[in-house]
């Protein structure tokens, strides 16, 4: 868990060849802060930290559990996979629920299509190369020229 650029605590494996060092963790925390995104997005990169592995990449995943405060949650895992990412969006929201922080608002998911004019969500419009973007709230209101990108 980080605070801008403050480590508020850290979790790691015992097993010491696995641990992050402190310039590693201090790569990640810089990284993190300047992130403007971070605040209103789930974000998923890729990272090298040289101390731990300098000729490959780890995968960070970071949520903002709480916008007021800043407080945003950090996991890395050595594995790029969809399963990895959804398995770490989960325990995001069950850190959120356990710390009794209110779920994010407005924010969205935004899935890439390929679809003809038609096809694709019923009751969205979509054309080939067009971006739909799916949220929790009620559609009312959603302007079109925020939802599709040319």
């Amino acid at each position: 868990l980080v605070v801008g650029d403050r480590l508020v605590t850290l979790v790691q494996p015992r097993y010491r060849l696995h641990q992050l060092r402190p310039s590693d963790l201090h790569l990640i925390l810089n990284f993190v802060n300047y992130q403007p995104g971070l605040l209103t997005n789930e974000l998923w990169f890729p990272v090298c930290l040289p101390r731990f592995n300098s000729s490959g990449f780890v995968y960070a995943y970071t949520s903002c559990l709480d916008r007021d405060t800043g407080l945003s949650l950090v996991l890395i895992s050595q594995q790029n996979t969809t399963e990895q990412f959804e398995l770490f969006r989960t325990k995001a929201i069950e850190i959120r629920n356990k710390l009794g922080l209110p779920p994010p608002r407005g924010e969205g998911v935004i899935r890439i299509t390929a679809d003809k004019v038609g096809e694709g969500s019923p009751g969205k419009k979509s054309s080939a190369g067009k971006v739909n973007v799916d949220t929790d709230e009620e559609e009312e209101g959603l302007d079109e020229s925020l939802t599709h990108f040319d």
